[in-house]
């Protein structure tokens, strides 16, 4: 099975970046994104001080995301006690809309599942073989059927089939069981998205829901979330490792369970048991990762400071318990896990040295801070340094540039798209060849 899925994943790559090819598919395309985007109305916003903050603190934050070079945000909001404090976007975005999360909802994905053992419907150390049942290969390896519902959350399981698979095979459920354990389960640790899609099919088949239907009952709607979209695989299973779309409004929310032990406005949604070992570091995580080893599908700061929900190109949940902090997070950084510069500012401006700034009223420093989230990330746009008032090369405007350039066709070269569009594209298996004209 691994050398088919190797020898297509090589004809993929080879149509596209050797015959230019925009039919490459190994498997159907199917659209993902199905409903309409709407903007959420942002909750009440508070004065930091209110809430223990100061806002010199805050808006020295955004300054720092702001001159981080390796930080693109897109959309960013903190709150504490449940209580907004601060939120701003970048322009062209938006905080009331839905963004992409990447593998910041294996985070939803496991919560989810600690309802199922709160239930006592699975356990822990449950074979994920049987709790599957059907759909299954005819003959799996002594290590395939040592792997646990524990392996998953804790992404020990060692099985070599992974994200490249959901663009060269449709059976993902039978790919990964006849796919080779490159270890003995539970002995290091292998992040793989197809972790989290097992624990969702297994969701499926103990419950009769799919993943994004359960948690849309169970979780979203105790905490208000209405507007969420959640991908399928292509044969309907929701994809449990990546796929889910928030906003950071509801990311907060999402970021309280975690905060206040499983409880959300005074409901509690999940025992202090599961979130006890969930918060656990269960498996020691390279360092060329980040400074965080990993939980029950969450990642947990080494110096057990913070916890994080973490999705590639800078989409985060940071909850940091002693300052009682939650901090949602949108961007498009050049950063799969926890690598960036981004990552550093959180703790040094929203850690221990929070607390250390003056509380006391301060007008000025509220309403400088609220002209900063209107204009946040301002500085870092090409149509701000290029803004119609400034002359252009040749002594015409921008916009005259563009008239110009509207008269008649602008050929591309071919192939001018980049790695990260490229691979943005595999992941939906939506393939293209770029903008020709």
């Amino acid at each position: 099975m691994d050398i088919r899925m190797q020898g297509r994943a090589v004809s993929l790559l080879y149509h596209l970046f050797l015959k230019n090819s925009t039919s490459a598919h190994q498997i159907p395309y199917l659209p993902a994104k199905i409903r309409p985007y709407t903007t959420a109305e942002p909750p009440d916003l508070y004065s930091p001080e209110t809430l223990g903050v100061s806002s010199v603190a805050v808006d020295a934050f955004l300054t720092a995301l702001e001159r981080e070079r390796a930080a693109v945000i897109h959309t960013v909001a903190l709150s504490r006690a449940g209580k907004l404090l601060m939120h701003a976007a970048a322009p062209g975005y938006t905080t009331g809309i839905r963004h992409q999360t990447h593998s910041m909802c294996k985070t939803v994905t496991g919560l989810c599942i600690g309802m199922l053992l709160d239930e006592g419907r699975i356990e822990l150390d449950a074979p994920a073989y049987q709790l599957i049942g059907s759909g299954l290969p005819p003959i799996l390896s002594p290590r395939t059927k040592a792997i646990t519902v524990r392996h998953l959350l804790t992404m020990t399981a060692g099985v070599s089939f992974a994200e490249v698979g959901a663009v060269t095979e449709v059976d993902w459920v039978r790919s990964f069981f006849e796919s080779a354990v490159l270890f003995s389960p539970g002995s290091k640790f292998s992040y793989n998205s197809m972790n989290s899609y097992i624990l969702s099919v297994i969701l499926e088949r103990v419950t009769g829901m799919t993943l994004a239907a359960f948690a849309a009952e169970r979780l979203f709607a105790p905490l208000g979330i209405r507007d969420v979209f959640w991908e399928s695989c292509p044969m309907g299973h929701t994809k449990g490792g990546w796929g889910l779309y928030l906003s950071v409004y509801d990311m907060l929310k999402l970021g309280e369970v975690v905060l206040n032990g499983g409880t959300y406005g005074g409901v509690r949604l999940l025992s202090r048991h599961f979130m006890r070992q969930m918060l656990k570091p269960h498996a020691k995580t390279p360092e060329s990762l980040g400074d965080s080893d990993y939980g029950f599908h969450i990642w947990v700061a080494r110096d057990r400071s913070s916890y994080l929900f973490n999705g590639m190109l800078g989409q985060n949940i940071w909850i940091h318990p002693k300052n009682g902090l939650v901090l949602a997070i949108n961007a498009g950084n050049c950063e799969l896990f926890q690598t960036g510069g981004m990552h550093a500012l959180l703790a040094r401006h929203l850690g221990e040295r929070l607390n250390s700034a003056s509380l006391k009223p301060n007008r000025t420093a509220l309403r400088e801070l609220r002209e900063h989230e209107k204009r946040f990330f301002l500085g870092r746009t090409w149509t701000h340094a290029t803004a119609p008032s400034l002359p252009a090369p040749g002594g015409i405007t921008p916009e005259e540039g563009f008239a110009r350039l509207a008269e008649k066709p602008y050929l591309a070269e071919q192939n001018n798209f980049g790695i990260l569009p490229l691979f943005v594209m595999l992941m939906q298996n939506n393939l293209s060849a770029g903008i020709r004209s």
